[in-house]
């Protein structure tokens, strides 16, 4: 089997550990997807692959054609001999030379000298807009041709096996989806083996043969889409969500997302939106089970095969209001209604860091109440009054990660449906 295989594999910089015991294959004429948010790990693992990082432990290997090469801290040059090409994040391509003035330089390596001319007429057949614009610099060009650019610039060095590290930054979402069907109609028309940093999760794992989610520099989670997708009963049947916003203000941004997404999912899914502002103070001498408002929060929770929270950040922390929920829903400690539910999390915030810092506190709170957050992606939506309009998220690049939110919960829903499908 032509592949490379990654094994136990370490790497940081000085003192700052990045990767702990990474292991993976990238099995010849796949796309394998790399998933993860930023500083994660993920361009340092791709730098390991590519010679720019050496690893501390580990070990990197590539068997093709019945021969195994340790490429394991080999220079880069040796490691694109060996045939490896990489697309760099931001495309670095050469601003004042032409189209195909660059596609030439990438093809004069030694091993693709002899099919430079070979490589040049796949590309140009590959993206025809290239050839269009051969003699147009390559400043010229917009985010997407540019991105295309980067992408034959690595086919020019005739690749087994091509590495592409976030092919989807500074591009809007339409061309992001352009980039992607075209790195998959290399992958499915021309048997290209293909590695990918992204973190669009859906759009990503749609083209992928395999997946892997990097989280805190190790694998958390893996899929192989030709054998573990979920079954197609079990996908049909409809998702009930519950979903809290954190804050009680009329015209609140959070409840802006929530309800903007509520109506922006596929048909069969559905969030129940509850009002979290008839939930008395909560109140240890009190029996929540004989307060209306308490009952009716802790069936919804029960009701619900997951939830979907959206907090704002009071102070850099969470609103009260939603920890006052929780903590009514939390007790007593051994009839908890949150416990193994399954929870998204989405924060807005004018500030991107209160709001991520917020996210992480109420993922601690959850941990302890015993409910299931989900790992990835995070979504933090920063500069938030610019993105929501007349109670409306109007920012569709931000809607589109709060989408993944709410399809990461469902596929997490699903799969545990997959035991009850006949």
């Amino acid at each position: 089997m032509n592949r490379v295989v990654i094994e136990q594999l370490r790497a940081g910089y000085g003192a700052v550990s990045v990767l702990h015991d990474v292991s993976m294959e990238i099995r010849e004429a796949e796309l394998v997807a790399l998933l993860g948010t930023n500083g994660n790990g993920k361009s340092t693992l791709l730098r390991c692959i590519l010679g720019m990082v050496k690893p501390t432990s580990g070990r990197i290997r590539m068997e093709w054609g019945g021969t195994a090469s340790d490429l394991t801290g080999r220079a880069p040059h040796e490691i694109v001999d060996r045939g490896v090409g990489f697309v760099p994040e931001g495309r670095r391509l050469v601003p004042n030379l032409t189209v195909e003035e660059n596609l030439r330089l990438a093809g004069s390596g030694r091993r693709a000298r002899a099919q430079l001319k070979h490589n040049l007429t796949y590309c140009f057949d590959t993206f025809p807009i290239l050839a269009e614009r051969r003699r147009q610099r390559a400043s010229t060009l917009s985010g997407g041709q540019q991105q295309l650019l980067a992408i034959a610039r690595a086919l020019m060095t005739s690749p087994r096996v091509m590495v592409i590290d976030e092919p989807s930054v500074g591009l809007a979402p339409l061309v992001v989806d352009q980039v992607l069907s075209a790195i998959r109609d290399l992958q499915r028309n021309w048997n290209l083996t293909i590695l990918m940093a992204e973190q669009s999760f859906f759009q990503t794992i749609d083209i992928a043969t395999r997946t892997y989610v990097l989280a805190h520099g190790r694998i958390i989670r893996s899929f192989d889409h030709a054998v573990d997708r979920v079954s197609q009963a079990s996908m049909s049947a409809a998702t009930n969500l519950l979903g809290l916003s954190g804050s009680l203000r009329r015209g609140a941004y959070s409840t802006a997302i929530l309800m903007t997404l509520r109506e922006a999912l596929a048909p069969g899914i559905a969030i129940t939106p509850f009002d979290l502002g008839t939930v008395p103070l909560y109140n240890a001498d009190l029996a929540g089970d004989a307060l209306e408002p308490v009952r009716a929060l802790k069936n919804a929770i029960s009701a619900s095969e997951g939830m979907v929270i959206v907090t704002p950040e009071y102070n850099y922390g969470v609103p009260g209001v939603l920890k006052n929920a929780l903590d009514w829903a939390s007790r007593p400690a051994y009839q908890s209604v949150l416990k193994d539910k399954l929870v998204g999390i989405i924060s807005s915030s004018q500030s991107s860091i209160g709001g991520a810092r917020a996210q992480a506190q109420l993922r601690q709170t959850l941990f302890a109440v015993l409910a299931r957050t989900l790992p990835w992606p995070e979504v933090a939506i920063g500069n938030v009054a610019d993105k929501v309009r007349d109670g409306r998220l109007v920012d569709e690049t931000s809607l589109r990660f709060a989408i993944d939110v709410v399809r990461a919960l469902v596929r997490e829903i699903t799969a545990a449906r997959k035991t009850d499908v006949p």
